[in-house]
């Protein structure tokens, strides 16, 4: 771990503070609590339609 950043109280806190329905997207990895990121690349099903309807909307 690189001194002087998150720590595991830290981040435990900042997970704490957050709204309780949040809390099932943070988990304990490496003794910090992190939480998940959603960066939006989710298109869809996998299935030829939806792959049709993406390559309409490029």
């Amino acid at each position: 771990m690189i001194t002087g950043y998150a720590t595991p109280e830290g981040t435990k806190k900042f997970a704490e503070r957050q709204n309780q329905d949040s809390q099932k997207n943070y988990k304990n990895v490496h003794n910090l609590t992190l939480s998940n990121v959603g960066i939006g690349t989710y298109l869809g099903n996998p299935d030829t339609e939806t792959d049709c309807i993406v390559r309409r909307c490029c």
